[in-house]
């Protein structure tokens, strides 16, 4: 799923790259709009892999440390 969503980052990136040499394609506000999501889709992996980090972290610990 990681290697999933890296994929999407990279292909919003080089559509964004594409509009921005082809500006009269469309405008700015869309240029905008896209470059938003890109930005949101990154945070999101990223939050995604600090959580699931975290998750593997807290199991080594109660592997260790059971009740």
């Amino acid at each position: 799923m990681y290697l999933q969503s890296k994929a999407l980052i990279r292909i919003f990136k080089k559509m964004k790259d594409y509009i921005l040499e082809n500006r009269d394609l469309i405008g700015q506000r869309e240029i905008l709009q896209l470059s938003m999501e890109t930005a949101n889709n990154r945070i999101e992996i990223a939050v995604k892999a600090v959580v699931k980090i975290s998750a593997c972290l807290i199991q080594q610990f109660w592997m260790k440390f059971p009740e």
